[in-house]
């Protein structure tokens, strides 16, 4: 009797068709949570940029200083590359809080 010492083509066609399939369906997948986990670090740092400039603000009025606060709002980013360029927020009384080309 011949002792086979390896695999089949076909069982190696039957293995890299399963993790075919597996890849098929697992990428998309993980690219979506990429895309999820990328907005929640774009609004963190929006958020971040809001409290930055609410402080600036407060330091620059003093204690007469009105600073919105983050009830009820919205929070509009645009982005270049990396950087948040800008930011808007909409508060529940129709105002619009901006800080575009805001440096620290």
């Amino acid at each position: 009797m011949l002792k086979s010492k390896g695999f089949t083509l076909i069982e190696l066609l039957i293995v890299f068709a399963i993790l075919a399939v597996l890849a098929a369906l697992i990428i998309p997948r993980y690219l979506h949570h990429l895309e999820l986990a990328i907005d929640a670090t774009h609004q963190a740092n929006c958020r971040t940029k809001y409290f930055e400039y609410a402080l600036a603000v407060y330091e620059a009025k003093g204690e007469e200083a009105e600073v919105p606060t983050l009830v009820d709002c919205t929070i509009t980013a645009t982005q270049s590359g990396e950087k948040i360029t800008s930011f808007s927020c909409d508060f529940g009384s129709g105002k619009i809080f901006s800080a575009p080309d805001f440096q620290k």
